[in-house]
């Protein structure tokens, strides 16, 4: 008796650097690059895929060129729509998810590294990265453009993500992948020829070690301690600060100037956001009320958990008035001025430079 599969889940980059990632969840589309490719709608077989590879890219070496073949090929054919695409966004600690919805289509009008696409519809709110546990994580660091997900039951867990609820982890209740997948006359799991999965691919390290540092902060600087490691992050930049104490804090939580008694501009002032909150408009709004009261030139809005999509829309507009730093952006300059840090704050996030060999093309 043949098991049911799950619905199958395909992580779909936006640009190396995530360059791409807000086009692509405007659009309502997930998109690939291989630029030099023509539109694909004709492409019947693997075979005239990687010989029209072969021949648009032909310093390639034969197995780079397979594994683009492989990639590609994944894209036009094997996603179907009902299936549940995830994107890790480049910059921010979150993840956006949707369905496929329809099947490939070539964008003329689209940058050309996101011509080649797919129907997606993405849900309006994004996904913390903090909801996963760490070996999903890794398998969302996978340097591959198009990948499907599935080590470690992924598919069954991202789901569960997916429709608000907790990633259960790789639970004993769920230990036989043949329970997940179609399976053959023999019982063994059935995969697709040359397939493009997590369990072949390398794991961005360097996303990985920031997951660790992110979930470290959260267990050691929770709540009003957040607030804490921030002021003394700005004390490393050189500004003198004044953090307000645990309660009501009258929108502001840390104010700051340069000089030596902290009069000299910039001044700034800076809220600070932990746990699950996600910060929305009215909420930024509020903010800016509460750094003009305190004569402050700009603001920095630290929320751990993100913002959502209409706040980040506006965060163009507000280049001059408010930045926007999610725990990403946090860590990013936790990491740059760390070697300032007074020792005891090094102590509680005790931090080590490592050496790593880079990844070709990375």
């Amino acid at each position: 008796m043949e098991s049911k599969a799950t619905t199958p889940v395909w992580m779909v980059r936006a640009g190396k650097h995530g360059q791409y990632q807000d086009r692509v969840i405007d659009q309502n589309i997930a998109a690939i690059g291989w630029p030099d490719l023509p539109d694909l709608s004709g492409i019947r077989s693997k075979d005239e895929l990687l010989n029209l590879i072969k021949k648009t890219y032909p310093d390639a070496n034969p197995r780079t060129l397979s594994n683009w073949c492989n990639q590609v090929w994944a894209f036009l054919h094997s996603i179907k729509p009902g299936d549940l695409i995830v994107l890790p966004l480049k910059g921010k600690s979150a993840v956006a998810m949707g369905k496929c919805v329809s099947g490939y289509q070539y964008l003329s009008e689209n940058p050309e590294d996101c011509r080649h696409s797919i129907g997606v519809q993405w849900n309006e709110e994004r996904v913390p990265r903090k909801r996963f546990k760490q070996d999903l994580l890794d398998s969302l660091g996978a340097f591959l453009t198009v990948c499907r997900i599935r080590r470690n039951n992924a598919e069954s867990r991202i789901i569960e993500v997916f429709l608000g609820k907790s990633d259960p982890g790789n639970s004993e209740l769920i230990t036989n992948r043949k329970t997940l997948l179609p399976t053959d006359k023999q019982g063994n799991a059935e995969l697709e020829s040359d397939s493009v999965e997590d369990s072949d691919a390398e794991t961005d390290y360097e996303e990985s070690l920031r997951d660790q540092i992110r979930r470290h902060i959260e267990v050691e600087f929770k709540n009003h301690d957040l607030s804490r490691l921030v002021d003394a992050l700005l004390q490393a930049q050189g500004y003198v600060t004044s953090v307000s104490p645990p309660g009501a804090d009258g929108g502001v939580d840390i104010i700051a100037g340069q000089g030596p008694l902290g009069f000299t501009h910039p001044r700034i002032a800076v809220q600070v956001k932990s746990g699950d909150f996600v910060c929305n408009s009215q909420s930024m709004r509020e903010f800016k009320a509460a750094a003009r009261e305190h004569g402050a030139d700009s603001g920095v809005y630290i929320c751990w958990n993100g913002f959502n999509r209409e706040v980040q829309r506006n965060e163009r507009k507000n280049f001059f008035e408010v930045r926007q730093w999610d725990s990403d952006e946090l860590i990013e300059q936790i990491l740059r001025h760390y070697d300032k840090f007074s020792e005891s704050i090094r102590a509680e996030l005790p931090l080590k430079r490592v050496w790593m060999l880079v990844r070709e093309g990375s």
